[in-house]
């Protein structure tokens, strides 16, 4: 299962926010990165599954409305891809959320997020280069 698409790591966002999904997938296309965003975790990974994709990295809301709570969606992402870094992403501050987050050891964003912040994050992880390293690359 490819994490790339060409040169372009495959980056996974889901979060039920489509402005936030939609600011994502905009902003890490014209990065370089390909993308596959969706509202749904389970909507997500038919679409890998069928499609056999790996993402490089995931960023996943922790707060979806899809009835399933962080932990069973996680327990869901990692069956499938259980070598995939993940980050998690949320508007939620409380120190509750954070623990959770954090004994699961996962990354986590606060939105809002910088987007400096959160490409140089993933390109720490992925290590995709700089802007001017995609510029070479195309």
């Amino acid at each position: 299962m490819p994490k790339m698409i060409g040169n372009s790591p495959i980056l996974l966002i889901v979060d039920d926010d489509d402005l936030v999904l939609s600011g994502l997938q905009v902003f890490f296309s014209a990065t370089g990165y390909e993308t596959l965003a969706s509202r749904t975790l389970s909507e997500t990974l038919r679409v890998c599954q069928r499609f056999e994709i790996t993402p490089a990295i995931a960023i996943l809301n922790y707060h979806l409305n899809d009835g399933l709570s962080f932990d069973e969606r996680i327990a869901l992402f990692t069956a499938q891809f259980p070598d995939v870094p993940v980050t998690v992403l949320t508007g939620d501050t409380s120190q509750q959320t954070a623990a959770i987050v954090r004994n699961s050891g996962f990354r986590l964003l606060l939105k809002p997020v910088a987007p400096l912040d959160i490409l140089n994050y993933v390109r720490g992880v992925v290590d995709f280069g700089t802007i001017e390293d995609q510029a070479n690359r195309h």
